[in-house]
């Protein structure tokens, strides 16, 4: 098999800047999938919903901490931040795509 690298926000791990999240906000991540694979996305500690896929929106998405991501398909998640400090989020074959998103508590 072929040697891939796989990038999250165009960057590999582990040269990553964290996904800066508001403590307490609710937040929607677009993940796009441009390859040929499905991929899974698994995010600790934390839960989210499907809300759109390919652009079109989901009424009844499933509360879930990890969601495969259909070759060229995109998916958007709705997520709270309700946990403080620094999360994984990362495809399970950890070839590079792996980052982390950091949530904070903000005085706004």
């Amino acid at each position: 098999m072929k040697d891939y690298v796989w990038k999250i926000n165009n960057q590999t791990w582990p040269n990553v800047t964290p996904i800066e999240l508001k403590y307490g906000k609710m937040h929607l991540f677009e993940i796009d999938n441009e390859t040929e694979m499905s991929h899974p996305i698994h995010i600790y500690d934390y839960d989210f919903k499907v809300v759109k896929i390919n652009g079109k929106s989901i009424d009844d998405g499933v509360i879930r901490d990890t969601l495969y991501v259909e070759p060229k398909s995109s998916v958007t998640i709705a997520l709270k931040a309700n946990e403080l400090g620094k999360w994984f989020i990362h495809y399970h074959m950890h070839s590079g795509m792996m980052t982390f998103i950091e949530t904070k508590r903000t005085n706004v």
